[in-house]
């Protein structure tokens, strides 16, 4: 017969053996998902510095598009919609959130970040939108510039490239003989004003940036 003595011995062993078992099983799915986790943020940071990189993954290409919008008064507003991408890491444990970058729908400076959604880890680039100034021929030129990402691939399997291949730009240029107020708005959300004054010029750019 075991005592009473040797049955809390043998209870407490049992606990801390199942206690074992749970802290040595529990960190390798954790690490699993951590290691997703950082091939998506080394993703990231390699298409923020245009830099080519090889996955390690397998990485489906995720297409949608981005609608630019030029506003002025008593104008019909230019729209322009272009193809975006994003890239899509499946993984079973994403339970959803923001890891890295912006909950925006534009920045003024180049920017992805990584969205985590039930299932699935995102690389998305942020559409990219700048208003300067420049001149042509002693007129000064407003510049309006949206720079936008897409892929070309559909799918990337582990040990594949992605890398930049070119740039593809749609202008729109107008002078103007009256003084104007306007906006550049991205997917319905403001992201810039400029003014445009009598003898000036408006040029519109929306860029496109491919990979491969």
């Amino acid at each position: 017969m075991i005592g009473t003595v040797e049955k809390a011995v043998l209870a407490a062993c049992c606990a801390a053996g199942i206690a074992l078992l749970l802290a040595l099983w529990q960190p390798t799915g954790q690490l699993t998902l951590e290691y997703y986790r950082g091939e998506a943020l080394k993703y990231a940071r390699m298409i923020e510095r245009g830099e080519e990189f090889k996955v390690s993954l397998p990485v489906a290409v995720e297409r949608g598009s981005a609608v630019v919008s030029i506003s002025l008064p008593n104008e019909e507003p230019l729209i322009i919609e272009a193809p975006v991408s994003r890239l899509r890491i499946p993984h079973p444990d994403a339970p959803g959130g923001l890891l890295y970058g912006e909950e925006k729908e534009w920045s003024h400076v180049r920017s992805v970040r990584v969205l985590e959604e039930p299932g699935f880890l995102l690389v998305e680039w942020i559409p990219q939108v700048e208003v300067a100034e420049s001149s042509c021929g002693g007129l000064r030129v407003v510049e309006v510039r949206v720079k936008l990402f897409d892929v070309e691939v559909e799918l990337l399997e582990p040990g594949g490239e992605l890398h930049p291949l070119r740039t593809s730009k749609l202008e729109y240029c107008r002078a103007y003989d009256h003084e104007r107020d306007g906006a550049v708005s991205v997917n319905s959300t403001l992201a810039g004003t400029f003014a445009v004054s009598r003898g000036e010029a408006l040029r519109v750019t929306v860029m496109r940036e491919e990979w491969g």
